[in-house]
């Protein structure tokens, strides 16, 4: 149904969004937490300090950002944070999000009698939706992926879009002489459409082997409900690694939520967790009982105890860092046999995000430990000893979280990505235990 959009329509739907709680917190509650403390974004930085790898992955990012930012007529979405990573032998992953989005239909409704009638078509939308994410894909895929240039034959550019079907939150809203549908995405009404193509390919579209409409037609998509893909053993395995890693080293280290992770067939599964520290949180209630700006001299020498305190707090945590990326390294292998969705060739990574309150010590802002199902297969079978294996995990220390950054409305506009190199890899079924 073709509905016409109108001023008065555009001012109800802000009032609408910004005026209603329940609908605002709809919109936050899914939102990554936004790590401060490093505000340049990827266009802010000097690229020309990382690897060309790195350097072309945060530059499409960027390019993602900007194909699935802005508005079509009576559709307002936005995109998150595009996240690039690399794993030899396999290829380049992308994801962004495309789900967060809030569909507002507009009608005149000078005709009372016709109101009754006035309902979406959801099959439609969602059709409209995911052949604009199929054609944005595949534009994204051939005119951008070649920029990878350092990628071998065997390795594959892979786009991940997860986005909403509409289904089950469609608010009405009549008001002057206007009907407006607001579709929003939810828990339970997420897709995923995984696109790949191979440098192969790439490369013989750049050469002039293949002609755009045959590159395009080289390129593979596949759609799927996360609850389709869904696979018991990872959602077992996130489990784990909340009991093992809930509080470690008296409070030192702390899960603020629970474990989430991602699957997706040929590359592995990721898993997503977020730390504070107990000791900086309560450094943090006493500094805020002394901030008032009329402090005592008593005040005075609380502040002064609570800054030795605070020292003798980051100290600890710098001495106990490493024993938690051993204990998250130990965790991964041990109880990492138990993932049998998990194909020998693909990986196991876990990114620990550490969030703002560990910015004064000299932790990262996250860390992301893979390793391979086949290491762990040879652990099992005795070929190799847990130290040894322990030793040879891949850790990557970065400057930002892992964490998708941020949501725009109206209109979009690119997320912040990376502060420097982008984390490297990605996965079927993103879920939460």
């Amino acid at each position: 149904m073709k509905m016409k959009t109108t001023i008065k329509g555009l001012a109800l739907a802000f009032t609408i969004m910004f005026s209603s709680t329940v609908n605002a917190q709809r919109f936050v509650d899914n939102t990554p937490t936004v790590v401060s403390g490093f505000g340049l974004t990827s266009r802010d930085q000097d690229l020309s300090k990382l690897p060309k790898m790195d350097r072309d992955i945060v530059i499409l990012q960027n390019v993602l950002n900007d194909l699935f930012k802005g508005s079509r007529e009576g559709v307002f979405y936005s995109s998150r944070g595009a996240k690039g990573m690399y794993i030899a032998g396999k290829g380049v992953f992308f994801s962004i999000n495309y789900g967060n989005s809030m569909e507002v239909i507009f009608a005149d409704a000078a005709k009372a009698n016709e109101e009754k009638d006035a309902e979406i078509d959801e099959k439609v939308l969602l059709k409209e939706k995911e052949d604009e994410i199929k054609s944005l894909s595949q534009d994204f895929l051939v005119n951008y992926g070649s920029i990878l240039s350092e990628l071998k034959d065997n390795e594959q550019v892979i786009l991940n879009v997860n986005y909403s079907t509409g289904k089950g939150n469609s608010i009405r809203n009549t008001a002057n002489g206007t009907v407006s549908y607001f579709t929003t995405s939810g828990k339970d009404n997420s897709k995923r459409m995984v696109s790949s193509i191979s440098a192969k390919e790439l490369k013989d579209f750049l050469s002039g082997k293949l002609s755009m409409e045959a590159a395009t037609a080289k390129i593979t998509s596949k759609v799927s409900a996360d609850e389709d893909n869904e696979a018991n053993d990872t959602k077992i395995m996130a489990g784990i690694l909340d009991d093992v890693l809930q509080s470690t080293f008296d409070g030192t280290f702390r899960k603020n939520s629970r474990t989430t992770w991602t699957y997706f067939e040929g590359f592995g599964v990721m898993y997503e967790m977020s730390l504070f520290s107990d000791l900086k949180n309560r450094l943090a209630i006493s500094y805020d009982r002394l901030s008032r700006t009329d402090k005592s001299e008593q005040d005075r020498r609380n502040e002064e105890k609570l800054n030795e305190e605070e020292a003798i707090y980051d100290k600890k945590i710098e001495e106990n860092f490493e024993k938690l990326i051993d204990l998250a390294k130990e965790s991964l292998v041990t109880y990492g046999r138990t993932l049998r969705s998990v194909k020998s060739d693909e990986v196991i990574i876990l990114n620990m995000n550490f969030n703002t309150g560990f910015r004064q010590t000299s932790i990262p802002a996250a860390v992301r430990i893979q390793v391979n199902k086949s290491q762990i297969e040879a652990f099992s079978k005795g070929s190799i000893s847990l130290e040894q294996l322990k030793k040879e995990i891949d850790i990557k220390r970065l400057s930002s979280s892992t964490n998708n950054s941020e949501v725009h409305y109206f209109p979009a506009s690119p997320s912040e990505v990376f502060d420097v190199a982008p984390v490297r890899a990605t996965g079927r079924v993103k879920g939460q235990n």
